[in-house]
């Protein structure tokens, strides 16, 4: 019977002895298995100062680690190291959960700051960075300020604030579905990004456009979200610096439009069914043809003649402008050279787009064409727009002074529809101010227009500069400007644009006019 004693003592504290031996590996084995399924918060609970206490200490420094670096992995895949925000791949996955997941009615925010890499370029890398990062804590501010009174209706989601690209930012806000309190909130932004920063001792002012869309409202998917909320930035766009746009079903058919339209503007461009006509321009002294201007018009298949006005912006879009103003550029000095030939004195001049000029060898590409055609310099005119001219006023001056010297004349087009400052614009080496006909056709009823149109022609006589007033109509629009000393005039009281043979035939009726001494009808209107 002892012995049956001893071993009912030996096989309990055996056991006992085998469990405590066991247990921490055991909690070692189901720690593993837990981190292993990605849980790195696991930690063990260290009891003994033996070598398995050794052992779960190496295990929790191991997880330490593992989940430090994890983390840091996850930052750099899903944060913006400038901003501290999230980055797009963080946004778009959120987006996608948010919606896949049906959460409660939301609003989606897209920030495009207008003018940005002026900034950059102007004042260098490094305090364009400090804008961006002073732009993140302003979102965060106002997002700060606003996401209370949403969340109510946002339950267990939370709002998302991500910088996308360079200077674009994005707000996913769930339970936003009042329109006013949005609006509210995107005002707010807009006031914002609109406050002063100090840039090198400067004040630097910059605004945003931004475009909403509301889920599921105008999409119930995050790739229709996005898509929405594009189109709304686009036609906030449209309306200038400083303003917000909600989403309407009407852009997503003008998109389609306007990329319809893009596509047959390459295949018309590829087909040769561009053509330039010719406006006259009338010397109000002398009431001669003094040049003309060319002008792009879309002969369709069907005959159809479209004006520029109808696929320009099209055009400047998809950036074909630039291949269509080349095409211009080219076949106008050819048509002068022929003109030349002939003996006609009848200089050409061509418009040129914002895209045509960024060009670096824009240059060289007017030097070409006027080469190719063998055409004097002096024959050729260069219009360029206003807000062109001032985007950039050094380049500006870099690519126009080689042709000035060669002879090439420039014209501020449209003159006195932009913003920029009368004293500065007319420091610039241009030769001939053109009054835009919105001027010239309200004058007769305007008084403020007539005002506009008699102080630019005083003050282009005084300085030295030629005037141009296009959209002349009226024997009164002709008149006003006769009176007020202006040099040339062109628009449908004299003639419209038309093709080359229509203009040389004009070109060679009033040479034959002149030899008579029979002065021709349009000379005769002056």
């Amino acid at each position: 019977w002892r012995g049956m004693i001893l071993l009912g003592v030996a096989v309990p504290a055996g056991l006992l002895v085998f469990i405590r031996l066991m247990s921490p590996l055991a909690a070692l084995n189901q720690a593993a298995a837990q981190a292993a399924a990605g849980d790195l918060s696991v930690r063990l609970e260290i009891s003994n100062n033996d070598e398995l206490g050794e052992l779960s200490s190496n295990f929790n420094t191991m997880l330490e680690r593992l989940k430090s670096n994890f983390d840091r992995t996850r930052w750099l895949a899903y944060g913006d190291g400038l901003t501290r925000l999230a980055n797009k791949t963080a946004f778009n996955e959120q987006l996608r959960k948010y919606v896949q997941l049906d959460r409660p009615p939301g609003a989606l925010l897209l920030i495009d700051l207008d003018g940005f890499k002026r900034f950059n370029d102007a004042y260098g890398q490094e305090e364009g960075d400090r804008i961006l990062t002073i732009i993140a804590q302003r979102l965060r501010k106002v997002l700060a300020l606003y996401a209370p009174k949403f969340s109510a209706a946002a339950g267990k989601a939370r709002p998302l604030l991500a910088r996308l690209s360079g200077d674009e930012f994005g707000i996913l806000i769930p339970g936003a579905r009042s329109a006013p309190e949005i609006q509210s909130m995107a005002n707010a932004i807009l006031d914002e990004i609109a406050a002063p920063i100090d840039l090198s001792g400067h004040n630097a002012c910059l605004s945003a456009r931004i475009g909403i869309a509301l889920y599921p409202h105008d999409a119930g998917d995050a790739r229709n979200l996005l898509t929405s909320v594009n189109f709304a930035i686009d036609e906030a766009k449209k309306n200038g610096g400083g303003t917000w746009c909600f989403f309407e079903p009407s852009m997503s058919q003008k998109a389609i439009r306007r990329m319809t339209l893009q596509n047959e503007l390459r295949r018309a461009m590829r087909e040769n069914e561009f053509v330039v006509h010719y406006q006259p321009k009338i010397d109000v002294r002398e009431g001669t043809i003094a040049g003309c201007e060319a002008l792009v018009r879309w002969q369709q298949p069907s005959g159809k003649l479209v004006a520029p006005g109808e696929f320009i912006e099209a055009a400047e879009e998809s950036g074909l402008i630039r291949e269509i103003g080349d095409f211009v550029l080219e076949e106008s000095c050819l048509a002068a050279a022929r003109w030349a030939a002939d003996g006609y004195d009848c200089g050409v001049a061509v418009n040129v787009s914002a895209l045509q000029f960024a060009s670096n060898d824009f240059t060289q590409a007017v030097f070409r064409a006027l080469e190719k055609a063998g055409l004097p310099p002096s024959k050729l005119e260069l219009e360029l727009t206003e807000s062109v001219a001032m985007t950039n006023p050094e380049r500006m001056l870099e690519q126009i002074g080689p042709l000035r010297e060669k002879g090439v004349r420039f014209a501020i087009d449209d003159f006195g529809t932009g913003h920029s400052s009368l004293a500065y614009l007319t420091r610039l080496p241009f030769d001939v101010f053109k009054i835009d006909q919105s001027f010239v056709q309200s004058m007769t009823e305007d008084k403020h227009a007539r005002v506009i149109v008699q102080t630019v022609l005083a003050m282009a006589e005084s300085l030295g500069y030629r005037t141009v007033a296009e959209g002349v109509e009226t024997r009164e629009h002709f008149a006003f400007l006769q009176l007020h000393c202006c040099d040339y005039v062109q628009g449908y009281y004299f003639a419209k644009p038309m093709i080359e043979a229509d203009l040389v035939s004009m070109l060679a009726a009033e040479r034959e006019s002149l030899s008579r001494a029979d002065p021709p009808t349009y000379a005769q209107a002056v």
